[in-house]
């Protein structure tokens, strides 16, 4: 267009087959072992994806327009088990002066359930757990009490040693995001191997993929006007009141 550097465009194609599978030993598979139990998984997926981005400098060299660089991509996919989806991109970069660059990206995001989050059989692990109404944290320092612990607010144990039962979930339905990211880049002429960036960024996620280190969390939130669940997960010793199980 307005400058001496060519559009880039790139186009392609991608086939994925994924497989995995974990046999436990048959001791830690019968429940006899000391340690961890955990039942045979196995599982797989395949991908099919197709993609183009197009870089598009619309002025260069030119007086407080050094670089004008427009930027668009989109991504079509089909998942197995899943509905197809596509994700999208686009952005700018612009550089008044050769040490200086402005950019800025507003994009979408899709993750799909890993295999083991998707095929994990039953584990069952005994771990501690911080108990979010105890009213301490981890090194033993006071820490914020969630207003949905009622009366076990400080009169709990803090580091409970819990029975821990998880596996994967076939149902669970894909992760998507809207990320937008704005930033600047200084390459300073007279320090050539330096390059300084600052960049902010948000990130919306929808349908979050969760795991058992999220149940806690869930069942006792910090904000007064959330909405406790996962509480039917969450087990506890009806005399001592100390968690004893997260089931997930």
């Amino acid at each position: 267009l307005w400058g001496d550097r060519p559009a880039s465009l790139a186009l392609g194609y991608e086939y994925r087959l994924v497989r995995g599978r974990y046999d436990p030993d048959p001791i830690t598979l019968a429940g006899d072992a000391s340690t961890d139990w955990v039942e045979s998984t196995r599982g797989s997926q395949d991908v099919h994806e197709a993609y183009a981005e197009l870089a598009l400098p619309v002025v260069v060299g030119l007086p407080a327009l050094d670089l004008v660089e427009l930027q668009a991509a989109a991504r079509v996919f089909r998942y197995r088990g899943f509905d197809p989806g596509w994700t999208w991109k686009r952005g700018a970069r612009w550089r008044p002066i050769r040490d200086l660059t402005v950019r800025g990206t507003l994009s979408t995001a899709f993750r799909a359930p890993s295999l083991r989050e998707l095929h994990y059989e039953k584990s069952s692990y005994n771990s501690l757990a911080l108990d979010p109404c105890s009213g301490v944290d981890f090194m033993g320092d006071p820490a914020p009490v969630s207003p949905w612990c009622g009366d076990l607010a400080g009169q709990v144990e803090p580091l409970p040693v819990v029975t821990v039962e998880e596996h994967g979930n076939p149902r669970l339905s894909p992760e998507t995001a809207r990320v937008l990211t704005a930033g600047l880049v200084l390459e300073p002429r007279f320090a050539p191997a330096l390059t300084l960036t600052f960049d902010l960024y948000r990130i919306e996620i929808d349908r979050v993929i969760q795991d058992v280190g999220d149940v806690l969390g869930q069942c006792y939130p910090l904000a007064a006007d959330a909405r406790p669940h996962s509480c039917q997960y969450v087990e506890r010793d009806p005399v001592t009141h100390a968690l004893t199980r997260l089931v997930f």
